[in-house]
Formats: C-alpha cells, sequence, structure tokens
C-alpha cells in the first residue's frame, strides 16, 4: 500500500469501518478491531497495518493479531453474544460443509490453550472478522471504488423490466404466436420503461424503498407472466385463469405477510430448514415436472396435442411462477421499512 498522509489515514479508517459493516461485522467487535490498530499505530505506520491485517485475510489459517488471544474477553463475548456465536458457527459450518470440531483443529495454539466456550468465540470472532480482512485490498483508501461500485450496482435495478420483458414474450410466442398479447406485451414495456425513467431521474436506486419496490414489482409481473403459456396451452380456459391468478395470489399473499420471515430465511445468515426446504422445491418441482414431460410426451401430446418442446417450455414455466413470488415478494419487507436487514433479529 502507497503511503498516506494523516487526512488519508483518517478516510482509510473511515472506509475500513463502512467495509466492516457491509461485511456484517458488528459494532462491538468493530471496536475491538480498531482498538487492535490503534495499539499497533503506536509501533508502525497505518500501511504496514492494513498490510499485516491483509495478509491475516489471505492465509487459510484462522490466524488474527496476538490481542485476540485474551481468554478473558473470548470468555465475555461467549457470555453475552452467545446467540451470535452460534450464529456464526452455524454459518461457518453451512458455507464450508466442515462440522465446529474441525475448525477447532485449526485455531492457533494458544486459543487450543483455552476454555472450550473461549474457543468457540474465537471460532465466531475470527470466521467474522477474516470475511472483511480478506476483502481488504479491494477497498479505495479514500473510499470512492466502493461507493461508486455499490452505486453501479444499485443502478442496475434499472434493469429489471428485462424479466418481465423476457418472459412476457415466452407468452407471446406459446403455445403460439398471439399479435393481441403482442400489443399488450409492447403497452406493457412502454409503460415500465417510462417508469424506470423517471424512476433514474429521482434517483430511486439510492432509496431502499424504492429500490425494493422497483424489484419486486417487476418481479411479480414477470412471475405472472410465467403462469400465461400454460393457460394459453389449455385453450384458455375461464376456470384455469381464477385457479392460476387465485394461486398466485394466495402464494404473493402468503409471503406478504410472512415477509420478513421469509427474507431472513432466504437472505440472511442465519436462514435454516425453510431455506434449505425452499431451494430444494425451487430445483425438485420444476425438474419433476419437465423429467415427466422428457419421459412420456406421448402422453402430454395425445393431452394436450402440441409438440414436446412446446410442453416443456409451457409447462416448465409454471412452477417458477409461485417460487419467484416466495423469492422476491419478501423483499417488500425493504419498502416498508428501509433499514430492514435479513442478517439481524
Amino acid at each position: 500500500m502507497p503511503t498516506h498522509t494523516n487526512n488519508e489515514n483518517q478516510k482509510l479508517l473511515t472506509t475500513f469501518q463502512i467495509h466492516m459493516s457491509e461485511c456484517g461485522v458488528p459494532p462491538w467487535l468493530q471496536e475491538k478491531m480498531f482498538s487492535v490498530i490503534e495499539e499497533d499505530k503506536r509501533s508502525m505506520p497505518i500501511d504496514e497495518i492494513f498490510e499485516t491485517l491483509s495478509t491475516f485475510g489471505a492465509t487459510t489459517t484462522t490466524a488474527l493479531p496476538e490481542q485476540f488471544y485474551d481468554e478473558h474477553w473470548l470468555q465475555m463475548v461467549y457470555n453475552t453474544r452467545l446467540e451470535w456465536v452460534k450464529e456464526e458457527i452455524e454459518f461457518l459450518e453451512e458455507v464450508t460443509y466442515d462440522s465446529l470440531v474441525e475448525h477447532l483443529e485449526y485455531i492457533p495454539p494458544p486459543v487450543k490453550a483455552m476454555s472450550e466456550q473461549a474457543q468457540k468465540a474465537y471460532i465466531a470472532v475470527s470466521s467474522c472478522l477474516l470475511n472483511a480482512l480478506c476483502q481488504i485490498d479491494t477497498m479505495s483508501s479514500a473510499g470512492k471504488t466502493s461507493k461508486y461500485s455499490k452505486d453501479s450496482m444499485q443502478k442496475n435495478v434499472y434493469l429489471a423490466p428485462m424479466f418481465p420483458g423476457l418472459v412476457g414474450i415466452f407468452a407471446v410466442l406459446l403455445p403460439f404466436w398471439s399479435t393481441d398479447l403482442f400489443y399488450i406485451w409492447l403497452g406493457v414495456m412502454g409503460a415500465l420503461i417510462v417508469w424506470m425513467f423517471f424512476a433514474y431521474l429521482v434517483k430511486a436506486h439510492r432509496d431502499p424503498s424504492k429500490h425494493a419496490l422497483l424489484m419486486v414489482f417487476h418481479m411479480d409481473l414477470a412471475a405472472f407472466c410465467c403462469l400465461l403459456p400454460f393457460w394459453r396451452l389449455v385453450g384458455s380456459q375461464t376456470w384455469v385463469a381464477m385457479l392460476l391468478v387465485v394461486s398466485y395470489l394466495f402464494v404473493m399473499l402468503l409471503t406478504h405477510f410472512n415477509k420478513r420471515v421469509v427474507a431472513k430465511e432466504l437472505f440472511g445468515r442465519g436462514g435454516g430448514r425453510l431455506k434449505g426446504r425452499i431451494f430444494t422445491f425451487s430445483f425438485l418441482i420444476p425438474s419433476v415436472l419437465v423429467g415427466s414431460i422428457l419421459i412420456f410426451p406421448h402422453y402430454y401430446q395425445d393431452l394436450f396435442g402440441y409438440d414436446k418442446s412446446t410442453l416443456v417450455l409451457s409447462l416448465g414455466m409454471l412452477p417458477f411462477a409461485y417460487i419467484m413470488v416466495v423469492f422476491f415478494h419478501c423483499l417488500w419487507a425493504r419498502v416498508e421499512d428501509p433499514q430492514f436487514d435479513a442478517n439481524k433479529s
């Protein structure tokens, strides 16, 4: 890292604090990290400190600065932050596929001599901090890189119309071309593009609530479009349309009234059984449906009278409608509460 002036050093520290927050490091652990930095500043320049911290993050071990090898402090963390410790360990086991016992084999020798509770606290602390330290090299000293990168990612929400647009064109094509639906598709896409234009003018992507609203609306619309090919496949019958709409609204309302729970399960670090079940069914249901079409194509062709490829696309899109509603409508929690964080209880 290059040498920084005092002003640049302060900007670097501020950027590092923002970086840790974005990586999910809790405030009390940030305070501990900064106390370590302040202590090290007495004997080495700030550049060397961050270079050393970056080295910790680049290794495959769980080593941290020696100030974290404090059994009294680790025991206090375990006693006062037990739920956090458990969540961090569960998350670590989930992403690494290794058990706590296996992780304990690789902790630094000083920690191995501590109590079991202190060791668990260290595993949680190291997992949380190393996730932030391994990304230090991507930080900009002035904070501009992360700021502009984040802003650029947020602007991707203006591409949201392409989701209902792409699914909608399938609704126009399957099982055969519909000129009337094509004109409806053009009108809807035109309205969405105009909406995105005005949303961009007011910088809606910088408002968490408006950002979430744009994403939820477009994905809900894309999910609805997934239902149309099947409806057309069975002859555009009224009772089928009513069944599809009612089931669609039921899933949406069920997700809406439980949006916080669903969002935490899907996007939070502590997601458990529900997340696993949703992900399982996300692939299981379409796979079984499409697989049955491939295995028994003549049955479906005799039933509906269309070729196999049309059947696969039309019926295969149906379950994805409900999956998309569950996955994205839960983000309405951010519409009502811009400060909503799926990682917080």
